[in-house]
């Protein structure tokens, strides 16, 4: 091992290098180290050649800094890593060179012809010299035992000098590596012994801590033994007074337990409430606070129960309201802004024995029902049911003040535009212009007429009279001649039927038809056909359904995260666009007229004053934090579908008595499914809410049964067949093949959407082809836009070319090999599919998208034969008496 220890006043030998020992006090390198060349020989001319130094120096006067050497060249400090600090001494192993950071080799140089030349004569003159010397001092080494025969010396006798060397290399290579050995063995001792020093150490810390250790020990014992003899005494002072302390924290029921002086109670229902509670918040900390702190608890089964038997009777339902203040303690001040909406249900008129009150109940029309709902949290609850009664302003306000005082603050109430309601709001002095009124406590709640309500009231007086603007007539005329032209069963306007029109009966209670009918799409379908003479009648009607379709997306956004436009998003988040919208519907329902009246109609009074409340509830969420308001939350959609499940038998023809929907109202609430409920309910509640009693009972777990409620299936795709002889066509056969092509198109997109993220080339959104037919044309598109195009808000998928040829040349032969009809057998897809692919030359990445396409079209015409059932039977009937006569006729 070399001993290299570093120098002060050092510098590197390295031609490149520039550390020295007075830079590395200043720049604080403590760590670098200078090492001096070692004592052999060879060892320090290849140093000496590593450094590539051009000057006059002396090597054995020189140092070379530890940057140039890697981390395995120096010995191991084994005491050093085992304490874990930076040795101040460093060694380098036996013959290690430097390797790090030297300069480049001269050898990479290019050298001209006669330097190589004089190199060349240089090595072979020392490889001679060096052979000769070697061989010289072998020959004197051996003078002493050979005997020179001069006589004898002849050219065969001479020593073979190259064998010689041969024979001297491997002895000195053989000398070397047990040089080497002898080293390394010498290097373990070393190692070992620095070892042993180490652990020498290391035990002496250990012992000293050891002893430390024993010494707190004793001390803890000692205190522990103090706190035992103190909580002695201490327990027994406190089991003096426990008979008092527990009269103060434990019930009756729970005395006796404790005391042994009865093993059973029977537990009343508020000593149950309060085990609810706890049982509410942890089912472990129940098990806990029963099983292993003995505190006398019901059992879980006696929870179950309690719940079964929630009071329910005529009025403010308190165990619901108990329930409410228990979920209410863990949901922050904004999450308990309140709506309270109110409403009828026909029950029965019939005569009932209620057997758990022992009371006659009945008979009744109508039960009144108050449901609590959010504004800005998923939860609503039912908290007032009553029988015969109309909402009045005292009934209204106690309600108010029973939610108040369990920390829910009401800001809305919400109501539909019936009799009774309007004579409530005249009472609470309340009107299109001023939708505000004050409870006696000062408290301001904003009444909000039923956006849904008021829609079917537009689409009835729309229907039944028409509108008159500004002079300008809006009536269903341009919608009759519409929806004469899509008959087919795949059109543009596949979900317009004749229904739409006439609404008879409880239809008129349905708000889906009044949607469908009041659309974008039935706007745009007007604007772009133009299906009848009168251009202007068509346009007003086309503009006003637009306007009408506007202003029921905002007031019925039920999604926070909805951009696709600005009337679908939060009243808030586009408040420009939305005032905007909502001052121009103001403005046009305050100017109409219905057709034969002469002012304003209580539907038109209803939406002034929707608009009105909706901006005034703005401005109170904004001073509670919040910063929009989805508007689905003002609407009495989430009681429409309670009345639905309380009439689950029997759809919306059902009317159960008055105890069977108390029956119903509370499995409902508790998350029991009452039975099979309609799949044909008047709304759809896309909030996603829960009951709040039903939320507390999953979450004690208590089993009552579970709630399955069926859901339409709905085919959200439409194509049709296109003709081939177009140019031959009137101009209505003509308006009709164009919106069967757009139909097919349309259901292309349909298919390019579920398919574009794994083909490419496939479509593209009608917001890039926009774009790009805006950068192909320099700013200028002449081409008339797609029906895809004309009511896309920018997500709708517009096909390929190729996918759009394919796409029709797949629909000619699927009414070809179809007939207008349907397969009753197995795989009917797939062996369609198979059947069409044989006629058609097309690439095999196309053929899942074709499967996709023949499978939507196979269930479109089973949609339409659905509706058609009647019709086509006629047609056929006619069809078949036909064919008797021409037969007879020939």
């Amino acid at each position: 091992m070399v001993n290299n220890k570093p120098r002060g006043g050092s510098s590197c030998a390295v031609a490149t290098c520039t550390n020295y020992s007075g830079k590395i006090k200043t720049s604080g390198r403590k760590y670098l180290s200078f090492h001096r060349f070692p004592k052999d020989d060879t060892v320090a001319k290849k140093w000496q050649h590593l450094c590539k130094r051009g000057d006059v120096w002396n090597p054995k006067n020189a140092y070379i800094c530890s940057d140039h050497f890697t981390k395995d060249d120096f010995v191991r400090d084994l005491k050093a890593e085992l304490l874990e600090y930076e040795p101040k001494i460093r060694y380098l192993k036996q013959n290690v060179l430097p390797s790090l950071n030297l300069p480049l080799d001269h050898a990479h140089t290019p050298l001209s012809e006669s330097s190589l030349n004089r190199r060349n004569r240089m090595n072979v003159k020392h490889t001679k010299q060096a052979r000769d010397q070697l061989i010289l001092s072998s020959i004197e080494q051996n003078e002493s035992n050979i005997e020179v025969d001069s006589n004898s010396c002849t050219a065969d006798n001479i020593l073979d000098y190259e064998q010689l060397y041969n024979n001297l290399i491997q002895e000195h290579e053989a000398l070397k590596t047990q040089f080497s050995e002898q080293n390394r063995l010498n290097q373990h001792e070393v190692d070992y012994k620095r070892i042993n020093e180490n652990l020498r150490f290391n035990m002496k810390i250990l012992q000293k801590n050891l002893s430390t250790t024993n010494k707190l020990l004793k001390e803890n014992q000692k205190h522990m033994k103090a706190i035992k003899i103190r909580s002695l005494d201490q327990s027994k002072a406190v089991e003096n007074q426990a008979r008092k302390l527990f009269s103060s924290v434990l019930t009756q029921n729970q005395l006796d337990l404790i005391l042994k002086k009865k093993k059973r109670v029977r537990w009343s229902r508020e000593e149950v409430s309060k085990a609810f509670t706890l049982r509410y918040f942890s089912k472990k900390a129940y098990k806990y606070v029963k099983d292993e702190l003995h505190y006398p608890l019901p059992g879980l089964s006696c929870l179950p129960r309690w719940a079964k038997t929630i009071d329910m009777r005529n009025g403010v339902l308190q165990d619901v309201l108990k329930i409410m203040k228990l979920n209410g303690e863990t949901l922050e001040d904004y999450e308990k802004l309140t709506v309270l909406m109110f409403d009828e249900v026909k029950v029965s008129y019939t005569m009932e024995y209620d057997v758990l009150h022992d009371q006659v109940l009945g008979p009744h029309n109508q039960m009144q029902v108050v449901m609590a709902r959010g504004i800005a949290s998923k939860w609503k609850q039912p908290i007032f049911v009553d029988f015969d009664t109309k909402m009045k302003k005292q009934i209204l306000i106690d309600i108010i003040d029973r939610l108040n005082q369990i920390g829910f603050k009401v800001v809305c109430c919400v109501s539909d535009c019936g009799g009774g309601n309007v004579g409530l709001w005249k009472e609470l002095e309340v009107d299109h212009e001023n939708p505000i009124f004050d409870t006696p406590n000062g408290q301001s709640i904003i009444c909000v007429p039923d956006a849904p309500h008021l829609l079917k009231l537009i689409r009835n007086w729309f229907l039944d009279t028409g509108f008159n603007l500004n002079g300008n007539v809006i009536n269903k005329k341009p919608i009759e001649t519409l929806i004469s032209r899509v008959t087919t069963e795949v059109n543009v306007c596949h979900k317009l039927t004749p229904m739409h029109l006439t609404c008879e009966g409880s239809q008129r209670q349905n708000v889906k038809l009044a949607a469908q009918l009041l659309s974008h799409n039935t706007a745009s379908a007007l604007t772009r056909y133009q299906l009848i003479e009168d251009t202007k009648l068509n346009n007003d009607t086309a503009n006003f359904i637009e306007l009408i379709n506007n202003w029921f997306d905002l007031a019925n956004v039920a999604h926070p995260h909805n951009y696709s436009s600005p009337f679908k998003s939060p009243y808030g988040k586009f408040l420009k666009e939305q005032n905007c919208l909502f001052n121009e519907i103001f403005e046009t329902i305050n100017q109409m007229r219905c057709v034969g009246k002469n002012c304003l109609q209580i539907f038109q009074k209803g939406i002034l004053m929707h608009i009105n409340g909706t901006r005034h509830l703005l401005n109170v969420l904004k001073e509670n934090g919040l910063s929009y308001l989805l508007t689905s939350k003002i609407n009495q959609d989430a009681l429409e579908n309670l009345f639905s499940q309380i009439r689950t038998k029997g759809g919306l023809n059902d009317h159960p008595s008055p105890l069977n929907a108390i029956y119903r109202l509370r499995m409902i609430i508790l998350g029991k499914n009452p039975g099979i409920t309609s799949n044909h309910s008047n709304t759809t509640d896309d909030n996603k809410e829960e009951f709040m009693v039903a939320k507390a009972v999953k979450s004690v777990n208590l089993k009552l049964g579970d709630e399955h409620i069926g859901e339409d299936e709905i085919i959200s795709s439409d194509t049709d067949t296109a003709s081939e002889n177009g140019s031959q066509l009137s101009n209505e056969d003509k308006n009709k093949v164009e919106m069967d092509n757009d139909a097919v198109e349309y259901l292309a997109g349909w298919v390019a959407k579920k398919h574009r993220f794994n083909k490419s080339g496939i479509g593209s959104t009608t917001t890039q082809v926009n774009k790009n037919n805006i950068n192909n044309t320099l700013g200028h598109d002449y081409e008339i836009p797609s029906w895809i195009n004309h009511v896309s808000y920018g997500g709708l998928i517009e096909p390929s070319s190729e996918f759009k040829k394919i796409i029709f040349r797949i629909e000619r032969l699927f009414n070809k090999f179809t007939r207008n009809t349907i397969n009753k057998g197995p795989n009917i897809v797939k062996q369609l599919t198979n059947k069409i692919l044989c006629r058609m030359e097309i690439e095999d990445k196309w053929k899942p998208s074709i499967q996709t396409y023949i499978k939507q079209r196979i269930l479109i015409r089973m949609k339409y034969y659905n509706q058609n059932a009647l019709l086509l039977k006629k047609k056929n009937k006619a069809k078949i008496q036909l064919k008797k006569l021409s037969k007879l006729k020939k």
